[in-house]
């Protein structure tokens, strides 16, 4: 038995070295270990000696286990505080809040967001960071249409707890179909209203101006009853008027009166004031008690005298303008004074802004005055065709209609509520042409054309100004037939007269009430040529005098005593003149050619010679000018 000996270091031991390191955080590891293995010394180890490089062995593993986790400690700590612990975060509440109540709402109430998170604005919509919030305006409802007008309150970062605002407006809608308004007097027997009721679109404004009230197209006055039994009667104003009709709705007239002591009079003066800036027509008035007293505007009324404050004329320091009255009654009742208040602008003082009125087309219509001098800040009010420029009104007025044209307004653009600048408006018209008539006539040999016995004739509606083509080959009534019947001449205007010829289609340009065009034509008829067998020329082309589809005659005389009798006469297509096989025909006899008949008839002597006359058979009167019928003759 061998003694068991030493044994070997296993193969696969290696050097496991422990080194100090910079890690990534600037930290050093420190110490250094290393475990060798050598083989270059077959040493002989006892079983002590063996535990103890185990022992060895282990004890390198755990402690690069240890430096390992050393640097994942290191590395962790990235981005920390010097002190090792993580900094802190800063979170804000952006709030959005729908102003007012109930006219909108936002698609979020509220949103936390990182400190310094950027807000951009795009129309109704907002971004905080990458946080998305719209705006929405209300549906339209009991009469109103909502809208969104802005956000407010958004800075460009969220630097703490922030309120945003979406802001929203309404306006009354304009609402479909009718409705009625009725007026009523508050005090019966006091006074009337022009109507009882109107029925107006919804949506249409409601204007006041003193004792009339305007609906639309609509006026009503409110007219007091007339003075009498020791009472006088006043119109005090409108109640439960709306700005808009949404709805049937009921508008009071209201009225009251006053007692006055019968068969007195009384002396009413009338003072301006300040004197200086204006003056009135009439400076006292004595009427009897109870006598009515209106204002309206620059002029009072006082019965049946009317007396009107004129301001001072304006001067390139001062402007006037009127006030108002004051110290005005419904009725005279005693002795008073009246004062008709002017005003006096010192223009020097304050640029005034030029407002220039022209019409769209000068031709169509006019405005006056054509350009108003105010104060910035000066109010603008459009009223049908007045423009109310502060104290100043603008008229516009349409052309007076002609014969070619009528004219009327049409409304007003680029006016403002508020005169901030020099501005233009323009004042629209429209201009309508006049109806006009263009009648369209068929004429043969100096007649209306006529078929199935009626004239053939028709008229056209049309505008001055326009115009107007037509061709008589675009009338179904002028058929294959007429075309057969009737050849065309010329086609021209008779009124106004324009004679030449414009052809198969005539246009013209409307430019009176009646307009006349004329197609004229002629009677298709029979076209012969006579050619003697013998003779040296061919006599000319004619045309027969009968209508088509007639017979038609051709009349062929003798040229010297000795032919007396003796005419023959024979139709046919040769041309050569060689007819010594046709079969000529005397007086009293009938011939035939392409399936028609001619017949030759005996006429009276014409002098000292005789005729013949050859009736065609009206089928045979197809031939045109260029193609005529040949009739060959010969004296036997």
């Amino acid at each position: 038995m061998i003694p068991e000996g030493p044994r070997p270091l296993p193969t696969h031991c290696h050097i496991i070295c422990i080194s100090s390191a910079p890690t990534a955080s600037g930290a050093q590891l420190y110490g250094r270990s290393c475990i060798s293995a050598d083989f270059s010394h077959a040493l002989r180890m006892t079983p002590r000696k063996i535990m103890s490089r185990n022992i060895v062995i282990i004890a390198a593993i755990v402690a690069v286990v240890i430096v390992a986790a050393a640097v994942l400690i290191v590395a962790s700590n990235q981005g920390h505080g010097p002190d090792g612990g993580k900094e802190d975060l800063q979170y804000h509440t952006v709030t959005f809040v729908a102003t007012p109540a109930g006219y909108g709402s936002v698609s979020s109430g509220s949103v936390m967001v990182k400190d310094g998170a950027q807000v951009v604005i795009s129309g109704d919509r907002l971004d905080v960071g990458s946080a998305s919030f719209v705006a929405a305006p209300s549906p339209t409802m009991a009469g109103y249409t909502y809208s969104f007008t802005g956000w407010t309150g958004a800075p460009e970062n969220i630097t703490g707890d922030t309120v945003i605002h979406a802001n929203f407006e309404r306006t009354q809608a304009s609402q479909a179909g009718t409705s009625k308004v009725s007026f009523v007097v508050s005090q019966g027997g006091y006074g009337t209203v022009s109507v009882d009721s109107v029925v107006a679109d919804n949506g249409t404004k409601v204007l006041v101006d003193g004792d009339t009230l305007t609906i639309g197209s609509r006026t009503i006055v409110a007219t007091p009853s007339s003075s009498g039994s020791g009472y006088v009667y006043s119109f005090d104003g409108w109640s439960g008027v709306p700005s808009a009709i949404s709805g049937d709705v009921t508008i009071h007239a209201n009225f009251s009166r006053t007692a006055v002591p019968p068969g007195e009079s009384f002396k009413v003066t009338i003072v301006a004031s300040p004197s200086a800036y204006g003056s009135v027509s009439m400076s006292s008035v004595t009427v009897a008690s109870g006598t009515s007293m209106h204002a309206s505007g620059s002029t009072l009324r006082i019965g049946d005298q009317s007396i009107s404050a004129v301001p001072a004329s304006s001067t390139s320091k001062y402007e006037y303008g009127f006030l108002g009255w004051s110290g005005t009654s419904s009725a005279v009742t005693r002795d008073m004074t009246v004062i008709a208040q002017f005003s006096r602008t010192d223009v020097t003082a304050e640029e005034l802004l030029t407002v220039t009125v022209i019409p769209n087309v000068f031709s169509y219509g006019s405005v006056s005055p054509s350009s108003v001098k105010v104060p910035a800040g000066t109010s603008m009010a459009i009223s049908g065709s007045t423009l109310r420029i502060g104290s100043s009104t603008v008229v516009a007025t349409p052309s007076p209609a002609t014969s070619q044209y009528s004219y009327s307004f049409a409304g007003w653009s680029g006016a403002a509520s508020t005169v901030t600048k020099d501005m233009t408006v323009h004042a629209s018209f429209d201009r309508e042409a006049a109806p006009c008539k263009v009648t369209v006539r068929y004429m043969c040999d100096g007649e209306a054309m006529l078929k199935d016995g009626t004239a053939i004739e028709y008229s056209v509606r049309a505008s001055y100004g326009d115009k107007i083509t037509c061709s008589y080959r675009d009338d179904p009534r002028f058929d294959d037939s007429m075309a057969a019947k009737y050849s065309f001449k010329r086609g021209y205007v008779e009124s106004p007269y324009q004679p030449f010829n414009q052809g198969e289609t005539v246009s013209v340009t409307v430019q009176q009430p009646s307009t006349v065009i004329v197609f004229e034509f002629s009677v298709n008829g029979g076209y012969v040529q006579l050619h003697r067998q013998d003779g040296p020329v061919a006599n000319p082309v004619y045309q027969t005098s009968e209508p088509f589809g007639e017979k038609h005659t051709a009349t062929i005389r003798a040229s010297s005593l000795f032919d007396i009798g003796n005419i023959r006469v024979a139709i046919t297509d040769n041309v050569t003149g060689n007819h010594a096989n046709e079969r000529f025909i005397g007086a009293g006899q009938t011939g035939y050619y392409n399936g028609h008949s001619y017949h030759v008839n005996q006429l009276s002597r014409q002098g000292p010679f005789d005729a013949v006359e050859v009736v065609i058979d009206g089928g045979l009167n197809v031939h045109d000018r260029d193609d005529p019928l040949v009739i060959w003759y010969t004296f036997v």
